[in-house]
């Protein structure tokens, strides 16, 4: 008897022809270009130093998300920023007052498909992936954020390393389960210089992390008369193979980031 995984190449020749489903807007649209939407069933790490605007930018990608699509649902496990705090900062990229107004504003925004973890304790990927599949089985939420791996009790030992990528495969499972995107932030090694260029190699912790994902984006803040806010780099593509870095501009006042333009921005 052939296993049950053993399929002839004929058995796929009707679903090529189906059209695939399109990524999901993010709201940049050089970014969208480059990456070609944020697809189900995948992962993206995010990586970045601190200050750099991983977490700004990551909100600012769910306000969009949810802006933009009316039945998108998604999910903030943050452990490093409490609840209250993320959404006053949401609420200021949405442009609205933090007053009852302002807050019914911002309620018509989120309508009951913005989702937050309220805890600020390490987290077992057990009690997590719980957690993130009774939300996508109940609400179908379809976007999950985890703001970030360090705050994942995976365990020590010296095969700590083989546990993050056994913790890689379950998001990676759960993904392709649920057709879910999961956002990871990752924190890279300790530099010699904090405005350095950061890759795929910087990204703290096992090498899998970055084979695993899907997508692999760098977030970097730039300072200087003349310069753009900060660049961000698509590094890895496993869909498209398009990579390449987007020079962005921050409004300080609404905490919003905007493409400045397509250009490679090199320091």
């Amino acid at each position: 008897m052939a296993p049950a995984i053993v399929k002839p190449a004929e058995a796929y020749f009707s679903t090529m022809l189906e059209k695939e489903r399109e990524g999901l807007c993010t709201g940049f649209p050089v970014f969208d270009h480059l990456l070609g939407g944020l697809r189900q069933g995948e992962i993206t790490v995010w990586t970045g130093r601190n200050g750099d605007g991983k977490t700004t930018f990551l909100n600012q990608l769910v306000l969009n998300l949810l802006t933009r699509y009316d039945l998108h649902r998604a999910c903030i496990a943050s452990f490093e920023m409490r609840p209250k705090r993320l959404l006053r900062w949401m609420a200021y990229q949405a442009g609205v007052e933090l007053n009852e107004k302002g807050l019914e504003e911002f309620g018509r925004i989120t309508g009951g498909r913005l989702f937050l973890l309220d805890t600020q304790e390490e987290i077992s990927p057990d009690v997590l992936l719980e957690a993130f599949e009774y939300l996508a089985r109940r609400y179908g939420v379809e976007t999950f954020i985890i703001d970030s791996l360090l705050r994942i009790n995976i365990g020590g030992g010296l095969d700590w390393l083989e546990k993050q990528k056994d913790f890689m495969n379950r998001l990676t499972q759960f993904a392709l389960t649920f057709e879910a995107h999961l956002h990871l932030v990752c924190h890279p090694r300790k530099g010699s210089s904090d405005g350095a260029k950061i890759d795929k190699v910087d990204i703290s912790g096992s090498g899998d992390i970055s084979n695993i994902a899907f997508n692999v984006v760098s977030i970097r803040r730039i300072e200087g008369d003349g310069s753009p806010g900060a660049v961000l780099e698509v590094m890895k593509n496993r869909e498209l193979g398009r990579l390449g870095a987007i020079s962005l501009s921050f409004d300080s006042e609404r905490k919003r980031f905007a493409e400045v333009g397509d250009d490679r921005y090199e320091q």
